[in-house]
């Protein structure tokens, strides 16, 4: 009978990580790694990762994909030895012309370190975003003055941590083949049911492109929004979008984290 090994990750990306190298030593040019071999190595990382994780620790959006949730995210950094730097926390106060507080924005930066059966990969300033837009009560926003630093820094700091494990470990999202079959139908599904819901999250993103600043974010959305095809013209305002924009600018750009934004405005 032949006995079967179970990897353990280290062993997976390490053993993956070292046929790669051998392929660029002997082109001496720089390739992508080979799409099976990419393929068959992210199934086994999410296999692994699905030993810590439950149905709960997952969340289906609009589009299909299956998301890792803090929770999940703070249980494998614990199970899998990845730390962190002492966090350093950014605050940003956006105003209007009259100098009124509209939104604080609150940056939390640090380093990620991966230490497991001697496998070690580190990642430099992962950061998480928070906004008093992000924070309600009983469904209602509350104003930005109301909202206390000190809970602005937590969800930053959360949202630190799930990007982190996401970035070292590849799996920002996982088709759902990926998943246990049993687990499908019990994985939370949130959908954007009105227009509001999908501009809020392109406020988000965009907030997150621009580090808050106002200029960049205006900059970014003049940009994304010139949209010849279905007749949308720039704006610099997201409430001047038709709603045939908005859904256009959320499925191309947001969807997929914003890597066509990242490739579209060199």
């Amino acid at each position: 009978m032949t006995e079967q090994k179970t990897l353990t990750l280290s062993e997976v990306i390490k053993k993956d990580e070292t046929q790669s190298e051998q392929i660029v030593t002997k082109k001496e040019t720089y390739e992508l790694e080979p799409l099976k071999q990419y393929v068959e190595r992210t199934k086994k990382i999410i296999g692994w990762v699905m030993s810590f994780t439950s149905p709960n620790d997952w969340v289906i959006y609009n589009d299909g994909v299956a998301y890792l949730r803090a929770t999940g995210a703070e249980r494998i950094a614990t199970l899998m030895n990845i730390t962190w730097s002492k966090p350093e926390y950014e605050t940003i106060d956006v105003k209007d012309d009259e100098g009124k507080l509209t939104e604080r924005i609150v940056i939390c930066r640090a380093n990620f370190i991966l230490d497991n059966n001697n496998y070690k990969r580190v990642i430099d300033g992962i950061e998480g975003y928070s906004s008093t837009r992000d924070i309600s009560v009983n469904k209602h926003r509350l104003p930005p003055q109301e909202v206390s630093l000190k809970e602005l820094r937590k969800v930053a700091f959360s949202k630190m941590i799930l990007e982190g494990i996401r970035r070292l470990l590849g799996i920002r999202e996982i088709p759902l083949d990926y998943l246990p079959e049993k687990w499908r139908d019990k994985i939370q599904k949130v959908e954007f049911t009105n227009i509001s819901e999908y501009k809020e999250y392109i406020h988000q993103w965009l907030l997150r492109k621009a580090n808050g600043n106002a200029e960049k974010y205006k900059e970014i959305l003049l940009k994304i929004s010139n949209i010849p095809a279905i007749q949308q013209d720039p704006v610099d305002d997201i409430n001047k979008l038709s709603n045939k924009a908005v859904k256009y600018i959320y499925k191309k750009y947001i969807n997929k984290g914003g890597e066509n934004y990242e490739h579209n405005s060199n």
